[in-house]
């Protein structure tokens, strides 16, 4: 009887402590029962639909992808939100990371977000390609991802700029391997059409380099300078060429282009920039022709000038008393044929000076090197002849008349 009322007994103790705990733990539990909660959804079913739970005590955290995938060839990227249906608010586009929003939990709360589609355009160049690639506008989210139904152009253009020796020519283009060819010549930039961002788009584009071939020369003709690209044959013509009074002839090219060149006309593998600067020489005999034939002509009128007055000058003294009494003084011991012969070897004291004629002809020459020095003179005045020219050829002439 003892044994059944102590296990009676035990049995009512167990269930009344049951109870209790059961009591105590359905309390806590409906303590810890959160009191609020967030909703968090996506228009446009671009993403699933969530709750967040909180009490009054905290608040709504929401940690946001600002892109996640549509599908393999799209995404959607974040642009704005609401709070309880309200105004949608922007936020900064980025194509990466999470954006975090904090909404009081003081009661229940919904937040929508809204996302747009993007597609990636890529822009393609050749691997060597001096090109920089520019979109406009440009993404929203900084790389090559944009918003659907959106126009992009693209535009290429020369690292180098317009100054530099090499640079890339731009000769075609192709959207999705179609082919598009660039029309005319070299621009230092191409911008393509615009290209609707319905879908994944790849743009590539195909240049060729180019280098500039600059042919330097003072005197002559030159042709063949210019662009050529890369790995072509550049061919390079220089003339001689005279000038009014001084011949220029062609003595080669400078070595420091690295090219053996030394022909007027050259070909060469244009494989970097080239600078080729032409070697000339001065053939002065023209302009000594000239001073000579000058000379000459002056002192012909001269010689002429001084025969004419020594004529005038017999026939003075032919006729005067003293010329006669020296006639009838000679003639007893010498025929008067002897000294008409030589009448022009007329003694000092007649006027027949050796001595006189020798220094006029040495007058004579300097005067006709003097005249030819001032029109040499001239010449460098009018900028015909250069000062190194004018006093070589005077030096030249000089030694001529010495």
């Amino acid at each position: 009887m003892d044994r059944i009322l102590k296990t009676a007994a035990l049995v009512a103790a167990t269930t009344l402590l049951i109870g209790y705990c059961y009591a105590v733990g359905h309390s806590y539990a409906q303590e810890e029962q959160p009191e609020y909660q967030l909703q968090v959804k996506f228009e446009g079913n671009t993403a699933e639909s969530y709750t967040i739970f909180a009490d009054s005590s905290s608040k709504y955290t929401l940690s946001q992808n600002y892109s996640w995938v549509r599908n393999e060839a799209s995404r959607y990227n974040l642009v704005a939100y609401s709070v309880d249906d309200a105004a949608n608010i922007e936020i900064p586009r980025k194509a990466r990371g999470s954006f975090v929003l904090d909404v009081p939990a003081d009661s229940d709360r919904s937040v929508t977000f809204r996302a747009t589609v993007q597609y990636p355009l890529s822009a393609i160049t050749d691997s060597e390609a001096n090109l920089d690639v520019m979109y406009y506008p440009p993404s929203p989210t900084g790389d090559e991802w944009f918003d659907a139904a959106s126009d992009i152009a693209i535009t290429v253009t020369n690292k180098e700029g317009t100054g530099s020796n090499t640079r890339q020519h731009v000769v075609g283009w192709s959207l999705d391997n179609s082919r598009r060819v660039v029309e005319g010549g070299f621009q230092p930039s191409f911008t393509t059409p615009l290209i609707e961002v319905d879908g994944p788009h790849e743009v590539k584009f195909m240049s060729v380099e180019q280098h500039y071939v600059n042919v330097i020369s003072a005197h002559g003709t030159v042709t063949g300078g210019g662009w050529y690209d890369a790995g072509n044959t550049a061919t390079v013509i220089i003339s001689n060429n005279d000038e009014l009074l001084v011949t220029y002839n062609f003595d080669g090219w400078d070595e420091s282009s690295g090219l053996q060149l030394d022909g007027m006309s050259e070909s060469f593998l244009v494989d970097s920039p080239k600078t080729l600067t032409a070697k000339w020489s001065a053939d002065y005999s023209r302009v000594i022709a000239i001073a000579v034939a000058t000379i000459a002509a002056v002192a012909i009128i001269l010689v002429k000038k001084s025969s004419s007055k020594a004529s005038k000058r017999r026939s003075v003294l032919a006729s005067t008393p003293a010329t006669n009494e020296l006639r009838q003084r000679v003639s007893t011991s010498v025929p008067l044929l002897a000294f008409d012969q030589g009448h022009d070897k007329i003694p000092e004291e007649m006027g027949g000076d050796k001595a006189g004629n020798a220094t006029y002809s040495t007058e004579i020459m300097d005067y006709a090197l003097t005249k030819s020095i001032e029109k040499l003179d001239l010449l460098r005045s009018s900028g015909l002849v250069s000062d190194l020219k004018f006093t070589k050829v005077k030096g030249k002439l000089e030694q001529a008349f010495e």
